[in-house]
């Protein structure tokens, strides 16, 4: 099969918006960290709802976390391609095109 080109820096670009993405969530990740209080700064009477923002935010601040890792692995998935592979038969050229348009 004939082969096709791969933009690779198309390629590489991509995995470089990925990687800002993820350092932008760890940026987000410690400002909800830091938007925890103990509980005892809601006052004696709301330390309940006090634990619930905690958990709440901590939460919050872990799923974060898990994008960022995420968007870390596309970035670097990405630059590893556009590195490795410079051509492809047009049946995978295709595939490449076509991915994400579904």
């Amino acid at each position: 099969m004939a082969g096709t080109e791969i933009d690779t820096a198309v390629v590489a670009g991509a995995g470089g918006k990925y990687s800002t993405v993820a350092d932008n969530l760890g940026t987000s990740a410690t400002a909800l960290r830091a938007g925890s209080l103990s509980s005892d700064k809601f006052g004696r009477e709301y330390a309940d709802e006090g634990e619930q923002w905690n958990a709440a935010i901590t939460a919050l601040a872990a799923r974060t976390d898990a994008w960022r890792d995420a968007a870390r692995a596309m970035g670097v998935g990405l630059n590893a391609s556009a590195a490795a592979h410079k051509t492809t038969d047009t049946t995978g050229a295709a595939d490449v095109k076509g991915a994400g348009r579904g």
